[in-house]
C-alpha cells in the first residue's frame, strides 16, 4: 500500500493517445515550428508504434493452434485406418471359416 506522503511526492503519469500526439504535431506543422517532412516522419513513427502495440485478430491463428489441429487430424486418420484394418481382418477370418 502506498503511503499518502509517497502518493503526493510521485508526479502523475500522463497517458496521451496517438490522436492527441498527431493533433499536437499538426499544430506545430501549421504554426511553422516543424516542417512537413518532420511531421510525416513523426506521424509514421506514431502510427507504426501504435500498430505494433495493438495487434489485430486478423493476423491469423497462432502456430500452436495449427500444430494441435494437425496432430488431432493425424491421430483421427490413424484411428480410422486401424479400425478399417481390424474390420477387414475380421471379415477375412469369417470368410475363411465359412
Amino acid at each position: 500500500m502506498v503511503s499518502p506522503a509517497a502518493a503526493k511526492a510521485a508526479p502523475p503519469v500522463a497517458v496521451v493517445g496517438v490522436a492527441d500526439e498527431l493533433g499536437k504535431l499538426a499544430t506545430l506543422r501549421d504554426g511553422g515550428t516543424i516542417t512537413s517532412e518532420e511531421f510525416e516522419r513523426q506521424r509514421a513513427l506514431l502510427l507504426g508504434s501504435s500498430a505494433e502495440a495493438a495487434p489485430t485478430s486478423a493476423s491469423g491463428p497462432s502456430p500452436i493452434l495449427i500444430v494441435v489441429v494437425v496432430l488431432v487430424l493425424i491421430v483421427g486418420v490413424v484411428f480410422v485406418w486401424q479400425t478399417m484394418q481390424n474390420n477387414n481382418d475380421i471379415l477375412y477370418r469369417v470368410g475363411q471359416s465359412i
